[in-house]
């Protein structure tokens, strides 16, 4: 599972929370968030560290996982 699914698959099915209160939650944009749940986008250290921060939760796995 690559980071951006896991993002999505966090906010959607662990959250259960829209795009929008995910975004608001982050001090960012909806569409950050949809650029961010985007296979192949760019996920910053700085945004997954806010969100695990901010939930309490840990989004990091081995590259050998993605595989």
């Amino acid at each position: 599972m690559t980071i951006n699914e896991r993002v999505k698959h966090f906010r959607k099915d662990v959250l259960h929370i829209s795009q929008t209160e995910f975004a608001v939650s982050l001090g960012m944009k909806q569409t950050g968030v949809s650029y961010m749940e985007r296979d192949g986008s760019t996920v910053t250290d700085q945004t997954i560290k806010a969100i695990c921060l901010l939930y309490n939760c840990l989004l990091y796995t081995s590259d050998a996982a993605d595989d």
